[in-house]
């Protein structure tokens, strides 16, 4: 992907943080996509301002993007289009109203420059239990689009595509809402849950193996023919670490691309990120039972 020059990096930076709402006349409206989702409304807000995911759970959308700059507002990044190395780039800004659940999302240089995608968000249902909002997304573009056949196209495939990303963002959301949930639901019966947990005869685990002990999630691997056991959940936003995100002796998030050394915990591209829960593995050679104990 093609750097920002010290002009253009000058520039994008000194860009006002507040949206424009009055700029919407001027831009010829496409169409919506709305989408119900399960989810409460902090997710929704949290997952806006989430600029790292991007490259991470959207590959067929971005195959690279740095941050410019970013903030409570909202953010600035360049973009590189898929296949990675296209030096096809974008320069994109999404701004965030927070009161109004509201967020404006513009392609400020390079292609589709001048579409804006504007998107509210609703709550339908507050219940905690059972929370439930609406995104109403509106595409606007620069030029007026006066075939009928053409626009019916474009909206089509603007459409398609955020279904596609909403579907990829609500398992990420979902997931983190129910880690927290467990997460907080352990702070209250933590003093109730075993600290040791025997997971049976290695030989009937299909590794890797993932399990809970003391309300945390963990994971039993083979890494070279060595026996590891590891905590399951990324420090940084609760992502999952189990599965198959382990690239040699390193676990890599599948939401932000956080790398991990499977034996420290250290995080390679973070020093200040770890990984929080230890254990220790106890493997009987003799009766094959897999012991695992929590280290206080």
């Amino acid at each position: 992907m093609k750097p920002l020059n010290e002009v253009e990096l000058n520039h994008y930076q000194s860009l006002n943080n507040h949206i424009d709402y009055d700029c919407l006349e001027s831009l010829f409206y496409l169409g919506r996509y709305r989408r119900v989702l399960n989810i409460p409304m902090n997710r929704m807000m949290e997952n806006a301002l989430d600029w790292e995911h991007l490259p991470f759970l959207h590959h067929s959308s971005f195959s690279d993007l740095k941050a410019i700059n970013f903030g409570s507002w909202g953010w600035r990044a360049q973009a590189e289009l898929p296949p990675a190395g296209s030096n096809n780039t974008q320069v994109l800004q999404l701004l965030l109203d927070e009161q109004k659940h509201y967020w404006a999302t513009t392609v400020l240089d390079g292609f589709a420059a001048g579409v804006q995608v504007h998107t509210q968000a609703n709550t339908l249902n507050a219940d905690s239990d059972a929370p439930k909002i609406e995104v109403l997304v509106d595409f606007y573009f620069p030029a007026a689009i006066n075939n009928d056949t053409e626009k019916a196209n474009l909206l089509a495939y603007m459409q398609d595509q955020y279904a596609l990303l909403y579907d990829e963002d609500f398992d990420m959301m979902a997931a983190r809402q129910n880690a927290l949930q467990e997460k907080s639901s352990y702070a209250i019966e933590g003093n109730k849950i075993h600290s040791s947990l025997d997971l049976g005869p290695l030989k009937n685990l299909a590794l890797p193996y993932s399990f809970n002990l003391g309300g945390q999630a963990f994971c039993l691997r083979d890494v070279a023919g060595e026996l590891v056991v590891h905590s399951a959940t990324c420090p940084h936003l609760l992502g999952p670490l189990d599965g198959d995100c382990l690239e040699g002796d390193t676990l890599v998030c599948p939401w932000h691309g956080y790398q991990f050394d499977v034996h420290s915990g250290g995080c390679l591209n973070k020093p200040s990120l770890k990984l929080r829960t230890k254990a220790t593995l106890f493997h009987d050679n003799v009766s094959d039972v897999v012991n695992v104990r929590l280290l206080m």
